[in-house]
């Protein structure tokens, strides 16, 4: 009877660790965490336990330190050896990571969901993720970007548009109008895709110079 109460009181055990699995503390409650377990915010640590696959809290001094792009986790016993190890995937860390304050990466990379949006980059370990506009459907950007084919959510704004073309033209992955006839014969002889104002320009010349050929003609 003892030993199918002490069984029960294992599995309960187990079941509640798995159901109420232990989370560090967000940015707001750190202090007095920290404060109420080690004292001060320096000597706190709350880090992912490689080995056990789960966070743990501890009091270590002094405070620690990681390069850009990586996080520090618990690699041996629960309070000792600390590594370094990448961000996950969809985390980046543009500077150093201190473990006072910290428990993984601090930025989460934007998502390229807005309408017309789509992914240009996934980002690194140290950079957020990059969008563009969908060309393919016609959408282009409302604001241009510091960067001419795409934008980065976490740094400006990039919202798209649907822009209309004229009949039988397309956006150009550079976002320039283009006539659909006219992308092969240009990109066959290297030609560099024209925007708006200089396809109306060459649109003309054309047609200025197959009239002066037909004036000769008549002419001879």
């Amino acid at each position: 009877m003892y030993i199918c109460s002490l069984c029960l009181i294992m599995s309960l055990w187990k079941l509640s660790e798995s159901g109420f699995s232990f989370h560090c503390p967000v940015q707001s409650h750190w202090k007095h965490r920290a404060e109420n377990n080690c004292g001060s915010v320096d000597g706190y640590f709350c880090l992912f336990n490689r080995n056990e696959h789960y966070f743990t809290e501890f009091c270590r001094k002094p405070p620690d330190f990681e390069a850009p792009g990586q996080k520090l986790i618990v690699a041996g016993s629960s309070n000792g050896t600390l590594q370094g190890a990448d961000c996950n995937s969809d985390f980046y860390q543009p500077f150093k990571f201190l473990s006072s304050g910290n428990s993984r990466c601090v930025y989460e990379k934007s998502y390229c969901n807005g309408e017309g949006l789509v992914t240009s980059s996934n980002g690194t370990l140290e950079n957020d993720r990059s969008c563009r506009c969908d060309y393919t459907r016609g959408y282009n950007f409302i604001n241009q970007p510091k960067h001419r084919c795409y934008c980065v959510p976490s740094e400006e704004d990039c919202s798209c548009h649907l822009k209309i073309c004229p009949s039988n033209h397309i956006l150009s992955p550079v976002r320039k109008r283009v006539s659909k006839s006219n992308i092969n014969s240009s990109t066959n002889e290297g030609d560099d895709i024209e925007d708006d104002s200089v396809n109306s320009v060459t649109a003309n010349s054309s047609t200025s110079s197959t009239t002066t050929a037909k004036k000769r003609k008549q002419t001879s």
